[in-house]
């Protein structure tokens, strides 16, 4: 079943800042991956026409002819770095505690199994383990990952939304302790039945794709290999067969030479015989249309721990984050995790982006 959000999608509150306003994105990020699909369409509906509104807006100023204003003596200093946020919207604050109270309450108390709906598929994830005085999911502690995996805030936002669906005593107690007007729910719409799996077999999947992409790509480095090698062996052959036609052209009967030059004889002039060109010591002879091996540049090995952290990493020019199992993100101006990039294939010495991005 799709998730239901019994909340009201409106423009996010922007606290005004001179002659720029600070828009809490990450509040109305979190409200709109909550949204039904009829719900987003709406919300696409009215930024797209607003986007349009502003965009003529700003080609009718410039159309307009510009004056030129005299430089003021005491300028304002332009603030530089991250503005401080806005205030929460008052239509998302509920949905925010609620979201908040779910994610402190299981990190403190563990939590049972619970059911994640995506589009056509739902997602079964597992119950919770205490592990070293931290309640993870028990399905994720395994030999690469011996730590486990906590509960994130994208976690707690599906079970805030599965709990308001199954337990309504534990949504009641919630609204009991937060002081604000009730926020009338949605009614409950019927879906047609998807198909089930569980987080163990989501990521089994995507491992299988990428081993399957990985294997593609070894099999074709390796036809190009033996293409290679194949043209260097034709290289050489064709090397021997002229130098064999080269040295016997070179043994050609003396006799014949002989007879060419023969002149009658009346006295023997004795034969000088030229030196002989000195050879220097240590310098071996070259063999004709030797090939000549370029240098092998050796490139320094890029290594870190198994630590289940990303690191910095110089790949081509660019700076990436990678970590153990050669998972490729992209640094943020802050250095943080950003943008997925791919997986680093060591044996190709390349990102390969066909794969998806693991599940946090």
């Amino acid at each position: 079943m799709m998730n239901e959000v019994a909340v009201v999608v409106v423009a996010p509150v922007a606290a005004p800042m001179g002659d720029e306003q600070v828009v809490d994105l990450e509040g109305l990020h979190n409200q709109l991956k909550q949204l039904e699909s009829g719900d987003l369409f709406k919300v696409l509906k009215v930024a797209l026409a607003e986007a349009e509104r502003k965009s003529k807006a700003i080609a009718k100023q410039a159309s307009k002819p510009v004056k030129v204003q005299k430089e003021k003596k005491d300028k304002k200093e332009k603030k530089v770095g991250s503005q401080p946020k806005g205030p929460t919207p008052p239509q998302l604050r509920i949905n925010c505690a609620w979201v908040n109270f779910i994610k402190e309450r299981a990190q403190a108390n563990g939590w049972e199994s619970y059911v994640v709906s995506k589009k056509d598929e739902e997602i079964e994830m597992s119950c919770s383990t205490e592990l070293n005085g931290k309640h993870v999911f028990a399905d994720s502690v395994t030999e690469k990952k011996p730590t486990g995996q906590g509960l994130t805030h994208g976690n707690a936002m599906s079970l805030a939304s599965w709990t308001k669906k199954t337990k309504k005593g534990v949504y009641d107690e919630f609204l009991s302790k937060y002081e604000s007007e009730p926020v009338e729910e949605k009614a409950v719409v019927v879906k047609e039945p998807v198909v089930r799996k569980t987080a163990a077999e989501k990521q089994k999947e995507k491992e299988e794709k990428a081993e399957l992409a990985l294997k593609e790509k070894q099999e074709k480095a390796e036809k190009r290999e033996e293409e290679k090698k194949a043209k260097m062996e034709e290289k050489e052959r064709l090397a021997a067969e002229k130098k064999a036609e080269k040295a016997a052209k070179a043994e050609k009967p003396k006799a014949e030479k002989a007879a060419k030059a023969e002149k009658p004889k009346a006295e023997k002039v004795a034969k000088v015989e030229k030196p002989a060109t000195p050879v220097k010591e240590g310098v071996a002879k070259k063999a004709p249309g030797a090939p000549v091996k370029a240098k092998q540049v050796v490139e320094e090995e890029w290594k870190c721990d198994n630590d289940k952290l990303l690191h910095r990493w110089s790949f081509k020019g660019q700076e990436y984050l990678r970590n153990y199992d050669n998972e490729v993100y992209r640094p943020t101006e802050d250095g943080e995790m950003g943008e997925w990039c791919g997986m680093y294939i060591p044996g190709e010495n390349r990102i390969d982006d066909s794969v998806e991005e693991p599940m946090e």
